[in-house]
């Protein structure tokens, strides 16, 4: 990855501060999301990406680093997709029609073909993993004034599987 890092393409001009927002579940690739920054930022330059490891506390404060953003990076292990915060990331850069691109993890458990059918059934998957994270999600999408968690679904379920995924 770090050799191929060139950024969008379009550099940061205007109101975009940000080469790259990261997206990832903090529990699983936040090591890995560090690193990633860190490479970034090595051939982009120091501020270029942004990664939120000060646990913002409300989804306006995130949307609005997201659409400071040339892009949006899903850092993808196991259970990435069964963060309610990850899900509002994603869906909102899809929505401000931002280039998501995933970054796999290597040995981090994600699965492309269990993620393409998780997420064709988002609500009920994500209720008998996590029911709280369901509630969240719904919270945040209300809060938002962003939509349904059926939206979400269907916006997620056509975007994310069919996004190419480069090895980290």
């Amino acid at each position: 990855l770090a050799g191929r890092v060139q950024g969008t393409g379009r550099g940061r001009v205007g109101s975009k501060k940000y080469e790259f927002f990261i997206s990832y579940f903090r529990e699983e690739g936040g090591a890995h999301a560090r690193l990633l920054q860190s490479v970034l930022e090595a051939s982009l330059g120091r501020g270029s990406v942004f990664l939120d490891a000060t646990d913002l506390a409300d989804m306006s404060s995130i949307r609005s680093r997201i659409a400071h953003s040339e892009a949006v990076l899903l850092v993808l292990t196991a259970k990435v997709l069964e963060s309610p915060w990850v899900l509002m990331e994603v869906y909102t850069a899809v929505r401000l029609r931002l280039p998501v691109l995933c970054v796999h993890i290597g040995g981090g458990g994600y699965d492309f073909a269990a993620a393409s059918s998780y997420l064709g059934n988002l609500a009920s998957e994500l209720f008998s993993r996590d029911p709280g994270a369901l509630t969240e999600l719904r919270a945040q999408l209300a809060a938002s004034g962003r939509g349904r968690v059926a939206d979400l679904q269907r916006i997620l379920a056509s975007t994310i599987p069919s996004v190419i995924a480069v090895p980290f």
